[in-house]
């Protein structure tokens, strides 16, 4: 990593803000009881009502132990993560929808229940018993809020996609997750007390969705969509509809389908936006600006760390590192420690040059996959795709997404002019679609299996 020393600007330790308890944070900040948090099934709900049904759903939650979260509704999703909160008992957060997924994260984590908006499906029967998510009829309402939470409480246990091996499980504490969402609102220009809503096109149980569709909000006073709009018609209705100024959280796959869709000129757009998950492209950056008129920040993270840098992609290549966070780089490697325990520092910019899985060597030399994706991805006609190193010492091998009459052989001359010849993908195959899941990643597992099954063609 190659880092700058600008001014930074020092951002107080959560545990330091005016009016709270040392070694408490709260579950929200910023709501007046009539405020609006979210909506349920086309009814308003306010922070006061929010607040009651909070209470309500915590005395249904068991006493200790863990609960699987698996609300689609980003509604219900909130309604039961801060239920859980106030109960004391941990959010486990699998990895995607498959059944083994599934059951894995709840025997591995003793799960108690499975939280639900929806009938059971196949995925989740007989794994844990079932409890059902929603909003009471009645609009209850509550005059005090919600309690504070101890900063060391373990908030949540999130498992990573698999992309690079195994699916790991990470422990969230409260703290950290408050923390990293004062960071982010901080450093993306939100202030206390100003209208704006939320709209997300991820889910609520990837660490992405869950910092910034639920806890930036509950920290910023925003409100909460429960729409997840995954298609450009839908997040135009989504978009036309917000009482509020709104961002939209999103992944590059859901970007470059809207550009795709030739928008039209409208007074429905985003106030701002952030993506993350998967590397978002500087022409995609570009050209979402100049068809909103807003800014698109860009998400380097992980599950283990949560957000780490920030940067608006069209403007710049380098990554501001969150604010509650220090970095200190050797020669070989860059440790990041902070959150909720931070302490400022001089240096806050990186340039990413990839993990160290990244770094692949075929015929004796090194490259960084990193660059071989970004390559085939900035190749005109090339929709999605990805370059992966299936064996230790074997052949690149690339899977490719791309515009009718592109051909393999037409995308392998691209590269060449850029890629020394031992890098060059062989095979090189055209497909319909990548294996990704729901939140964009492409699990190493689902990734090898997919090829497998192309090479049993051959």
């Amino acid at each position: 990593m190659a880092i700058d020393s600008p001014a930074r600007r020092p951002v107080p330790a959560v545990s330091s803000l005016p009016g709270l308890s040392v070694g408490t944070e709260p579950i929200c900040r910023d709501y007046a009881r009539l405020d609006s948090l979210t909506w349920w099934r086309g009814r308003h709900i306010t922070y006061g009502a929010f607040c009651a049904q909070v209470f309500a759903l915590s005395l249904r939650l068991p006493s200790r132990g863990a609960v699987l979260n698996l609300c689609d509704d980003r509604a219900a999703f909130a309604l039961a993560w801060a239920a859980a909160l106030v109960r004391g008992v941990t959010t486990v957060l699998p990895s995607d929808r498959t059944r083994s997924a599934i059951v894995h994260a709840a025997t591995e984590r003793s799960a108690s229940c499975i939280l639900l908006d929806h009938s059971p499906s196949e995925e989740t029967r007989d794994v844990a018993p079932v409890l059902s998510v929603g909003y009471e009829a009645d609009d209850i309402s509550t005059p005090g809020g919600l309690p504070a939470i101890p900063a060391d409480q373990v908030a949540a246990i999130l498992y990573t996609s698999g992309s690079t091996g195994k699916s790991l499980a990470s422990v969230k504490r409260w703290g950290q997750l408050v923390s990293g969402a004062l960071a982010l609102g901080s450093m993306i220009g939100w202030t206390h007390r100003q209208s704006r809503c939320v709209i997300g096109a991820i889910a609520p149980q990837h660490m992405f969705g869950l910092e910034t569709t639920v806890m930036l909000p509950f920290q910023w006073g925003a409100a909460i969509r429960p729409e997840r709009p995954l298609l450009p018609a839908d997040l135009s209705d989504v978009l036309a509809c917000a009482t509020h100024p709104a961002w939209l959280m999103m992944t590059p796959l859901h970007a470059a389908a809207y550009l795709a869709s030739e928008p039209q000129s409208s007074s429905a757009r985003p106030q701002g936006s952030i993506s993350s998950t998967i590397p978002l492209p500087p022409v995609t950056a570009a050209a979402l600006e100049k068809a909103w008129n807003a800014p698109v920040w860009e998400i380097y993270g992980t599950t283990e760390t949560g957000m780490i840098g920030l940067r608006r992609t069209a403007t710049s290549t380098e990554w501001q590192l969150a604010e509650d966070l220090q970095m200190k780089v050797s020669e070989d490697q860059a440790v990041i420690w902070g959150r909720a325990d931070m302490q400022p520092i001089a240096k806050d910019r990186f340039a990413l040059l990839g993990r160290n899985s990244d770094l692949v060597k075929v015929g004796g030399k090194r490259a960084s996959l990193a660059d071989l994706n970004a390559l085939l991805a900035g190749v005109k006609g090339v929709r999605d795709s990805i370059v992966v190193l299936p064996e230790e010492g074997g052949r690149l091998v690339a899977l490719v997404v791309a515009e009718d009459g592109l051909t393999a052989r037409e995308i392998r001359s691209q590269l060449a002019r850029h890629i020394d010849p031992v890098f060059l993908p062989r095979p090189l195959w055209l497909v319909d679609r990548l294996p990704r899941n729901d939140n964009g990643k492409l699990p190493r597992n689902d990734l090898l299996e997919f090829i497998a099954r192309l090479r049993a063609r051959m």
